[in-house]
């Protein structure tokens, strides 16, 4: 919010290129803070032999997200003019929510107690499946479909 305030009402472009550096900074620094926490965490789940069952989650999640996303711009006309089927399957594809979708897992192992660990082991080890294939593969589906 400071930084949206400070950038409509500083008129000098240093001023706004130094307060644009520092929050590129602070993203950075505490994306890169969050996965080692994440990942320090869900180091004992991922040695769990769930992995081809998360494949087949990631795929459906994938299939229904398209879905949505194809299904929603067919119903608005505006939209249908403006998006093709190619623009909704790189827009499906490049929705990483990797750090949501762990803050959640950990608030549901926070606040429940008892035998969680499967659903907890194919959580992390889908989303790590999303976080992985889906960001190498952003780039060479849009290079070959847009």
């Amino acid at each position: 919010m400071l930084s949206f305030e400070y950038g409509r009402t500083i008129k000098e472009e240093h001023f706004k290129d130094t307060l644009d550096g520092f929050w590129g900074i602070v993203e950075i620094s505490l994306l890169s803070l969050l996965f080692l926490l994440i990942g320090i965490n869900s180091a004992p789940y991922l040695s769990s032999p769930v992995w081809g069952f998360a494949f087949l989650v990631f795929i459906l999640s994938m299939v229904v997200r398209f879905l949505i996303i194809a299904g929603t711009t067919t119903l608005f006309p505006h939209w249908r003019k403006e998006l093709s089927w190619r623009e909704s399957a790189v827009i499906s594809w490049s929705g990483l929510k990797g750090t949501m979708s762990v803050f959640l897992i950990l608030s549901f192992q926070v606040q429940h107690t008892g035998d969680h660990e499967m659903f907890l082991s194919l959580a992390f080890a889908t989303v790590l499946i999303s976080l992985v294939i889906q960001s190498l593969g952003v780039y060479p589906l849009s290079k070959k479909l847009l």
